[in-house]
């Protein structure tokens, strides 16, 4: 026994080494996609219902110029 190992075993446990790193960074990747998915579900569906319960808005429109100002029951 020389104490040596082999280029080929070697190369293989680089090669696994590497592999499984990146398999780990791919998971981990994954459910940080996955978190943010439900996130920006979850606001979708909240900002849909805020549209529903928004108050709606008339089509008034307003003179250019305002021809008088009242202020009633003031108190000073």
């Amino acid at each position: 026994m020389t104490g040596r190992v082999a280029l080929p075993v070697a190369a293989t446990a680089v090669a696994v080494h590497t592999t499984l790193a990146a398999l780990s960074q791919f998971v981990r990747h994954g459910a940080a996609v996955f978190h943010t998915s439900l996130y920006l579900a979850d606001m979708r569906s909240f900002l849909d219902m805020a549209a529903e319960r928004a108050p709606k808005r008339g089509e008034l429109t307003l003179p250019e110029q305002v021809e008088e100002t009242r202020l009633e029951e003031a108190v000073r």
